[in-house]
């Protein structure tokens, strides 16, 4: 399997009004007096959703004031704070279809504020891959324990990894410069864009449980709003050696059976689970087990007759 990425095309400011705005990537571009940014999205129905929109100048005239509308032109939710230096909304979807982001400034608290701003959508939407801008951090976590990025005002690092029903999923961000005015904020949501987890600390905060599903697992790491606005600032990112991509469930073994599950492949793509007693056999004549296609989720699970006898048995997932 070959997992190929796009950048998404950093558009000039004054032809911002009416973009794709893209999973993961924070944009930054100035508002006029006068103006409004309006961006849209695709997401399905239960997808977990977040926008952030913060100035990216400190004390600028600019009051963010963001507004998030759903398919049928219903406003979902907004935030503005005559205080706030980054506002946020958040909302799971109740349809499926075309989202609409407003960004401007709060008239009625800065009437002409304007200045320079900072936009990032984070979303758990089932084939749309987190796509970070340069310099930025979030995407595809690698199998690395730990991860060092910069939290500024308006941005969301969004990070994606697959895991399997039962397996610990530990997540700790820690500040790095003590006393800075980053408030760690982590938000967990799982394959079906349900918030599982989120936690927020003055320097420091964690999330550890067991996966209750197998799928892809996104993970959104901000500053937290609420306690400490325009909050920003250099953080570590530590995991549990969690990653990315396609690849084979431990087997449960149930009486005479044994259930082999999977995660990580391309919803409705066809796969094949190959076995073999012997781990260094050549590929070509390990024996195909059987072959489907993946979930909605980019998963499977079958249930196979267990040999007790047998002393061991090695199985390779294949996607087409």
């Amino acid at each position: 399997m070959e997992a190929k990425w796009s950048q998404s095309p950093v558009l000039p400011w004054a032809r911002r009004a009416y973009a794709t705005i893209t999973n993961g990537f924070t944009y930054q571009g100035e508002l006029p007096v006068g103006d409004m940014e309006v961006w849209t999205f695709t997401a399905n129905a239960g997808d977990g959703i977040v926008v952030k929109f913060g100035e990216a100048v400190t004390n600028s005239s600019l009051v963010p004031y963001l507004r998030l509308y759903g398919p049928n032109g219903a406003e979902l939710a907004f935030d503005d704070d005559g205080a706030a230096a980054a506002v946020e909304v958040r909302t799971r979807a109740t349809n499926g279809g075309t989202f609409t982001v407003v960004a401007g400034n709060a008239e009625r608290y800065s009437p002409g504020g304007n200045g320079d701003y900072r936009i990032t959508l984070a979303t758990t939407t089932a084939g749309n891959p987190v796509v970070v801008a340069p310099g930025d951090e979030g995407g595809s976590l690698n199998g690395a324990n730990i991860y060092d990025g910069t939290m500024d005002i308006g941005d969301l690092d969004v990070w994606s990894f697959t895991h399997c029903a039962g397996e610990l999923i530990l997540l700790r961000m820690d500040e790095l410069i003590p006393d800075s005015s980053l408030y760690p904020y982590l938000r967990l949501y799982g394959r079906d864009g349900l918030l599982i987890k989120s936690a927020f600390g003055a320097s420091t905060v964690q999330i550890n449980i067991l996966a209750t599903n197998t799928g892809t697992f996104t993970l959104v790491a901000g500053n937290d709003e609420t306690h400490r606005t325009g909050g920003n600032g250099t953080y570590r990112l530590t995991v549990n050696g969690l990653s990315d991509g396609l690849r084979l469930c431990d087997p449960r073994i149930s009486g005479t059976n044994v259930t082999l599950s999977g995660v990580g492949g391309a919803s409705g793509a066809e796969f094949t689970v190959f076995t073999s007693p012997l781990v260094e056999a050549p590929l070509d004549t390990w024996t195909p087990l059987f072959t489907n296609q993946f979930d909605f989720y980019g998963t499977f699970s079958r249930t196979n007759t267990y040999l007790p006898g047998e002393p061991r048995r090695f199985f390779i997932l294949q996607q087409h």
